[in-house]
């Protein structure tokens, strides 16, 4: 299943969110809203400091109804799964399948 250069983005900052340890974190996943927020945040700030140091081309500005409508399709496509915490909030988890979708990590 091919994933598209967005989708890719989006499934590559989901798996460097939650696979970094916080303390405190639930061992359930973050919230659906906040990993959507989160990515959205990361891209922005990549986008807007390479349009500030013109280093390099800058990346997609996408607003958190994109990356959430992103994260549906991921789910859509068995790469990310949400479940239910016991706080009653949408948790996000990664598939083994969604790790295989991604690109080896480049050395």
């Amino acid at each position: 299943m091919p994933l598209t250069a967005r989708q890719r983005l989006v499934l590559s900052e989901a798996v460097a969110e939650i696979d970094t340890p916080y303390p405190g974190r639930s061992e359930e996943g973050p919230r659906w809203d906040g990993l959507a927020l989160t990515i959205r945040n990361r891209v922005a700030s990549r986008h807007r400091a390479a349009l500030a140091t013109g280093l390099e081309e800058p990346g997609p500005m996408l607003s958190q109804e994109q990356v959430v409508q992103i994260m549906t399709q991921l789910v859509d496509k068995g790469l990310l799964t949400v479940a239910r915490g016991a706080d009653y909030t949408r948790r996000v988890t990664v598939t083994p399948e969604g790790r295989a979708a991604l690109p080896p990590p480049a050395e």
